[in-house]
Parts: C-alpha cells; sequence; structure tokens
C-alpha cells in the first residue's frame, strides 16, 4: 500500500485536460502562468515547437518540417548541433517558460464534421426493427404441439419439440401423401424440417442410405468452377434420410420464417383458363430476381450429375434478407414483397424424388431436361398466378393462350425464354444462364448491397458482444456471498476488492453532491480499455474514501480474469445443484 500510496503521490493533479480532437484546455489557475512569446523560444521570429500528445509517452515537442529545414540551415547539418538545438529548446520550455498547449499545427484546418461525432445508445447495437425481425424468427423455434397430441408418436428419435407444418394429402408432387414437422435435434439442438411418408414400401434403408451419400458427397466439377461448400445456398440441404417407425423420413434443415412463392404472394390455386382480374401481377423485377437465383441453383446441380427435380412453387421457399429488413420500417408488406432486393430462394425438397423413384433408373441427362421444362412451368405459374401443370402445357391451344397472355403482362424477354424452355428440345442450363447474363448482375448487385449492410449490422453488434462477455463476468465475482463453507469474504479481499472498487468508478460515479452522474460514454469507454488491456491509469477509490488505488486497465483485466478462473474451478457441475 505504501508504494501505491508513493505512486499517487506522483500524479500531477494540475494536468491540462486533453480532450479528443488532439487539443488541450489549461485548467483556470494555469491560463495565467502559460503564456509565451515564440522568441523566447527559438531567440527569433520563427514559429514555436508543438507539443503533441502521444499514448504511451505523454506531450512530446513535434517540430514541424518548415522549422526544422530553417534551423538546420541556421544551425547546420550536423546531427550533433541539431540535438543540442533541441536541448535549448527543452530548456527554454522550462518551469519559468509558459506557452499555449492550444496551439495547433499550421496548415489548413479540416472541415467541421456536418455530424455529431459521439456514439448514441442506439449505434451499441442493432436496430429496433431488426432486432424485431430476428425476434420474431427466434419465435419459430417455442413452437410445439400440445403435450397430449397424438402426433409425438410420429417422430423417430432423437427428434422432439415436434410442431405439426403441413398435412400435404395431394399426391400431384410426391405421389404419396405426407406430413411435414418442424422437429429439434436432442443431439446438436438444431431445428429442422421432417418430411414422413407413411405409404412408401419401395424405399429400403439401403436406398435411404444411397441417396443421402449421393447428396452429401458432392465433388466438385473439374471445369474450373469454385465450390461454395457441400450446398448452393440456394438449396436446403438434406440432413438425414432413413427409415423407421415402418415409414420412410426426410430431414432437411430448417429455414427461419421462409414461406412457399404461392403463400409469398397469395396466388390461389386454379385452372389456367380462369382469367384473372383486378388481381396484382407479380412485378418483372421481382419474376427475373427469382429465375435467376433458381437457375444458379439448378446450374450447380447440373454441374454435379444431380437433378434437382423440385421446381412447384409450393415447394420453392422464400425468405426476407435480415440486413434489409432495417430499411422496411414504413414499408408495406406488399412493397416488401414486390422489391426483389428483399427475397432470397430456396429449393426445398431435394433427394426425395430420387429416393422414392429411385428403382425407375431414369438417366441423369433425362432428368435434367426435365428441370427445365419443370423451370418453365414454374415461371409461367408465376406469371399466370395459378398453377400451371404439365398437362396444361403439354396441350398446344392452352400453352399458347398461356404465351398470350405473358406477352401482354411482361417484356419480351420473359415469353422470349418461356418458348425456349417449352421447345421440343429444351437448351442447357449453359444456354440460359447466358440468356440470363444482365439479369445475373441485377442480382450480385442486390447481393453485394445485402452483404454491406449485414456487415454494418454485425458490426454493430461488436461492441455489444464483448461488454456483455465482461458484464457477465464482473456480475458472477462482484458481491458474491461466499465461496465455499468457510470463505465468506473472498469478494471483498485481493483480487476481487479492485474489481469492486472498478465496478464503482464505471458505474457508480457522482458529483460533488452525490447525485448520480449517468454517463454512457464513460461505461463503454472504461469497458472497451477494460477489454483491450490498455495500460492508462485510473484512480480507484473506496467508498468511505479512505482508501486509493492507482492502477492500469491491465491490472484490472488481469484481476478479473485471475477471480474469474478460480470462481471457475471451483464450480460445482449444474446437473447436481438442486433445483
Amino acid at each position: 500500500m505504501d508504494e501505491v500510496n508513493s505512486n499517487f503521490g506522483r500524479l500531477n493533479m494540475s494536468a491540462s485536460e486533453w480532450k479528443p480532437g488532439g487539443t488541450t484546455t489549461a485548467l483556470p489557475q494555469q491560463q495565467a502562468t502559460r503564456k509565451i512569446s515564440q522568441t523566447s523560444v527559438t531567440g527569433s521570429s520563427s514559429s514555436a515547437a508543438i507539443k503533441e500528445f502521444v499514448p504511451g509517452q505523454g506531450w512530446i515537442a513535434n517540430v514541424s518540417e518548415q522549422q526544422q529545414s530553417a534551423e538546420e540551415h541556421e544551425y547546420g547539418d550536423g546531427d550533433e548541433t541539431f540535438n543540442d538545438n533541441q536541448d535549448y529548446h527543452h530548456d527554454a520550455l522550462g518551469a519559468d517558460a509558459t506557452y499555449d498547449e492550444s496551439t495547433v499545427p499550421a496548415g489548413p484546418m479540416p472541415p467541421p464534421p456536418t455530424e455529431p461525432t459521439f456514439r448514441g445508445l442506439h449505434s451499441l447495437g442493432v436496430s429496433d426493427n431488426l432486432w424485431r425481425h430476428y425476434r420474431n424468427l427466434s419465435l419459430e423455434s417455442t413452437r410445439q404441439l400440445d403435450p397430449l397430441d397424438p402426433l409425438h408418436h410420429a417422430i423417430p428419435f432423437p427428434y422432439s419439440n415436434a410442431f405439426l407444418l403441413e398435412q400435404e394429402k395431394s399426391r400431384e408432387i410426391f405421389g404419396h401423401p405426407s406430413t411435414v414437422f418442424q422437429v429439434t435435434n436432442r443431439q446438436d439442438g438444431h431445428l429442422y424440417s421432417l418430411r414422413r411418408f407413411d405409404t412408401v414400401r419401395s424405399v429400403s434403408p439401403k436406398i435411404a442410405a444411397t441417396v443421402l451419400a449421393k447428396w452429401n458427397n458432392v465433388v466438385a466439377p473439374n471445369d474450373g468452377s469454385s465450390s461454395s461448400g457441400p450446398y448452393h445456398p440456394s438449396i436446403v440441404p438434406l440432413s438425414q434420410c432413413f427409415v423407421a417407425q415402418r415409414a420412410v423420413f426426410f430431414v432437411h434443415s430448417y429455414l427461419f420464417g421462409a414461406q412457399s412463392l404461392e403463400h409469398k404472394f397469395s396466388l390461389q390455386q386454379q385452372h389456367t383458363n380462369s382469367h384473372r382480374t383486378n388481381q396484382t401481377l407479380i412485378p418483372e423485377a421481382v419474376l427475373w430476381s427469382i429465375v435467376t437465383q433458381l437457375v444458379s441453383a439448378i446450374r450447380w446441380a447440373h454441374a454435379r450429375q444431380l437433378a434437382v427435380r423440385i421446381l412447384d412453387w409450393s415447394h420453392v421457399l422464400v425468405t426476407t434478407i435480415p440486413a434489409l429488413a432495417t430499411e422496411s420500417t414504413h414499408a408495406s408488406a406488399a412493397a416488401i414483397n414486390n422489391d426483389p432486393h428483399h427475397l432470397r430462394v430456396h429449393i426445398s425438397g431435394v433427394g426425395i424424388l430420387d429416393a422414392l423413384e429411385f428403382e425407375s433408373r431414369k438417366p441423369v441427362m433425362e432428368l435434367q431436361k426435365e428441370d427445365l421444362r419443370r423451370l418453365g412451368r414454374l415461371m409461367l405459374s408465376l406469371c399466370m398466378g395459378t398453377t400451371v401443370t404439365s398437362a396444361i402445357t403439354n396441350e398446344r391451344e392452352s400453352l399458347n393462350s398461356c404465351f398470350a397472355h405473358v406477352d401482354r403482362q411482361y417484356s419480351r424477354d420473359v415469353i422470349n425464354l418461356l418458348m425456349n424452355l417449352f421447345a421440343a428440345a429444351p437448351p442447357s442450363i449453359a444456354d440460359v444462364s447466358r440468356a440470363l447474363v444482365h439479369h445475373s448482375f441485377d442480382q450480385m448487385d442486390a447481393t453485394l448491397s445485402a452483404l454491406n449492410k449485414t456487415e454494418h449490422a454485425l458490426a454493430a453488434e461488436y461492441d455489444s458482444g464483448r461488454a456483455l462477455r465482461l458484464l457477465l463476468k464482473l456480475g458472477f465475482v462482484n458481491e458474491r456471498p461466499e465461496f465455499g463453507p468457510n470463505n465468506r469474504q473472498w469478494s471483498q479481499s485481493g483480487d476481487c476488492y479492485i474489481l469492486t472498487l472498478f465496478r464503482d468508478f464505471v458505474f457508480h460515479q457522482a458529483d460533488g453532491a452525490g447525485y448520480p452522474v449517468m454517463d454512457l460514454g464513460h461505461v463503454v469507454t472504461a469497458l472497451n480499455k477494460l477489454d483491450v488491456a490498455s495500460p492508462e491509469q485510473i484512480v480507484l477509490a473506496s467508498r468511505d474514501g479512505q482508501s486509493l488505488m492507482v492502477v492500469t486497465y491491465a491490472d484490472v483485466a488481469r484481476c478479473l480474469e485471475n477471480a474469474f478462473g478460480e470462481l471457475t474451478a471451483g464450480a460445482v457441475p449444474t446437473s447436481i445443484v438442486p433445483c
């Protein structure tokens, strides 16, 4: 303690106050004695030296280039002569010298900022709109069936916490009725989409394992194209495929907030010959965004000798880009639906038809051609606002009627692509990709814009995450009533006592009259300096004012790590703590 008190006595309590921006403000009692003429410093009419604040070094003399060149010309170019001049200059700024520390280097001044340079509370985290977006998505993980619902028995181990998403009784897509659940995997804690088929008997465990390996052990093509991982971003990964409870199960990754294209745009299924009246068309920009993302996914699958096979608009999912949700505070749902920058398209259900139709053994080239025909039907369904089936497109008269309707509502590029997709010899996916090159650049611009906004939102959470980690550690240590049966003063001794004083220094500031000082900037600055273990010194005082300590943020960080490590080492497992 004597050494601490001696260090505290060496602090210059009359030092000038340094403020952000590089200037200093002299205290009132100093201003009368800190004026000096420039001639008393250099002995001539040359400009005075500037004192600059350097972190870790304090105030040092900084001689401008013009002054240095003038002194070299007057005293010579030798190092010894120049050092003598610096010694003389230092002596001139001794105890009897006064100077104005607010002097700034000569030259053009930067323009004043147009916006405040301080940070507000809202900048320490994501915006309220983005927070609500993620909160609504997280609420999906809490949905469950009623505990007495018999559907719980339909969920095999290790999945639990089921919630019914869909009971698809139609046989049009897969040929068999199915039930879809939102489930939680007990092994990793993640959410998945589980589809159960009860009427399928042709899928054996060996077939299920073969299909799963086919989609999970994807080999990148040797054509110089880059591989972005085992799955394309627009394809929902297949996680498991197995046989249990005399049923076939397909487990895919779960997409929070996803809706089918059919549900997203509120389009009702009806026959093609039923004309729409006063129904809003899907904007062409949205149409091209959807088609471009689908073509990119098909191109990825075809390059790896796979076929997507699921391109029905009831199984193509669409999500909202989270980063752009911050700009939708005053936007209506219809406006968001019509903005192509907000949409991400995902193909769900891959691998299901490969397993259900495994015995048919269709050639891959034939399946890939069928993918392009399904893409045409999906695109035509979006343009027509109704489900366009293969039976309708096989009739030339019905197909021409659809083309005539599209030609009246959309540009010539749309009808040309549709006619090529429904040609007798459909083009390859490479030909379709070349036809969409201009629209691909628009989609890339939207993706880069979303990426920039995502990085901006992540940067806003950076400080919050670090501060939370420090606050959690401090919360475990500060004011802990006991540490074991024989140590009831642990939090008020050793390193823990310094942490208690630091807690008061950060959060319990008060003015001379004892009123609280709510300075958010002080709290954030102190926590940031603690996080980086800054060597800056601070004075910690006890609540009775009888004890003073001069420590650095690095000392406090060391005390925090030691105390938290000691606490962690002595903790008991949570599984044996009585409730």
